[in-house]
């Protein structure tokens, strides 16, 4: 018994100080299969395509990005991006320049790499710099107008004003009938 005891005592212990010495930095994808970077025809336009998250790291790192697969639609905006500690908002961008005449539903694969380069600071750790591959696809779609979308917006504000309005109407016509049917009794 006083053997199982050690062990697990031991194993805690391990288990505590390995857990305290890891590090990592996540990288969360904005766009993906089902969910693509739209972008039009003859269109260029920077767009940030993932971000960076070091909510629990106490140094800054470094990360250098690498364009594996341009599609020959893509480049990086930065090749190399700090990241401090503690941070959940430093994002990738990537500018992509599509070419006009372009056919609509046209889909691209653009795969960058980034690699960690953050030295190890602490004296003890087991360091790991990692790679990671990050991948998206672009789709060539016609451009959004904005002014579309306002109209739109406004003929549903102007339809459902208008119902209303018929609703209301009803009302006081039925309330108005319902009071002259009990004047005439």
């Amino acid at each position: 018994m006083d053997k199982k005891i050690n062990f697990l005592l031991i194993t805690g212990i391990f288990l505590m100080f390995l857990v305290s010495s890891v590090s990592a930095v996540g990288i969360s994808k904005y766009y993906y299969t089902g969910e693509p970077i739209r972008v039009s025809s003859g269109e260029s336009k920077s767009v940030p395509v993932a971000l960076f998250m070091a909510s629990e790291e106490k140094t800054d790192s470094k990360f250098a990005i690498e364009m594996v697969n341009d599609a020959g639609i893509a480049s990086l905006v930065d090749s190399e991006v700090k990241v401090p500690a503690g941070s959940i908002n430093k994002e990738i961008k990537v500018r992509f320049n599509i070419a006009k005449g372009v056919p609509f539903n046209t889909e691209y694969i653009v795969d960058l790499r980034v690699k960690d380069e953050t030295p190890s600071t602490e004296t003890g750790m087991i360091g790991f710099n990692s790679v990671k591959m990050v991948s998206f696809p672009v789709l060539v779609a016609p451009m959004e107008n904005p002014q579309t979308n306002l109209l739109m917006w406004l003929l549903f504000i102007v339809l459902v004003i208008i119902i209303l309005i018929i609703i209301i109407i009803f009302f006081l016509l039925r309330k108005r009938k319902y009071k002259n049917s009990k004047r005439a009794r």
